[in-house]
């Protein structure tokens, strides 16, 4: 038997050309450190989304817990 015919070439083809360039998107290696907001994003959205409306606060919060949200929801709840 001949087996599928340039089957396993075109396997190998496809393999090289993925692998011989670098993926697009990769980050720079010397990027500016993120800001509070960028790092807190998604917990920023979670307080915003269960009623903590103050941005300003929330972000201190988040920062003061390292991004602990519910930490940084006991400390909100304790301000007001």
């Amino acid at each position: 038997g001949m087996g599928v015919p340039g089957g396993h070439g075109w396997v190998w083809c496809w393999c090289a050309a993925r692998s011989g360039t670098p993926a697009t998107g990769t980050p720079a290696p010397h990027q500016p450190p993120m800001t509070p907001e960028q790092r807190f994003a998604v917990q920023l959205q979670t307080l915003h989304d269960m009623g903590f409306t103050d941005r300003t606060r929330n972000l201190a919060a988040l920062q003061r817990t390292n991004g602990n949200v519910n930490a940084a929801i006991d400390h909100l709840l304790s301000q007001l």
